[in-house]
């Protein structure tokens, strides 16, 4: 049998990553949620194993580890958009878009500074609402700056109508 050409082992890898996602992907399309979020919850445990084992190499002939960590981020936030828009369960929508958001998914970090906001899949906290909005501004995120210029204005505790200005 002959040898596989290097990086060979990674490519198949990421391969089997991504057609777990778009499998999931298809069938939260089909509306059968439950069956796209164990897609998902497989291409995030693959990828997290494999994108570790990548690290650990550090071969100039892998694909980078990066690769397999955009589709962690996409199959965590598809989990997060089922709980929240179809089945309607704000704790494991707010679990799923704050796992995005540590891996950097800007629209997740808005979506965890409303959950703190409003209350939703954790517990009302200011602090860290505002925390998330500012880190999802630092990409620009209209929606992020309009509601901490909104929550300057607007909340007692944290008014301050220079900073209100500012961002609205």
């Amino acid at each position: 049998m002959a040898e596989r050409p290097w990086g060979y082992k990674d490519k198949r890898n990421t391969a089997i990553v991504r057609a777990n996602f778009m499998a999931g992907h298809s069938y939260d399309k089909l509306g059968s949620y439950q069956e796209a979020i164990k897609w998902h919850k497989k291409a995030i445990e693959k990828g997290t194993l494999w994108a570790e084992e990548r690290r650990k190499t550090n071969s100039i002939w892998a694909e980078p580890a990066s690769y397999l960590e955009s589709y962690i981020k996409k199959a965590s936030l598809a989990i997060a958009d089922i709980y929240h828009f179809d089945l309607e369960n704000n704790n494991q929508a707010f679990k799923w878009y704050l796992k995005a958001a540590n891996l950097g998914d800007i629209s997740s970090m808005y979506s965890v500074g409303n959950g703190y906001a409003l209350g939703k899949g954790t517990l009302k906290d200011y602090d860290k609402e505002i925390g998330w909005w500012m880190a999802a501004t630092e990409y620009d995120h209209p929606s992020s700056q309009y509601n901490l210029g909104w929550t300057y204005a607007n909340i007692a505790s944290k008014k301050d109508l220079s900073k209100a200005k500012y961002w609205i």
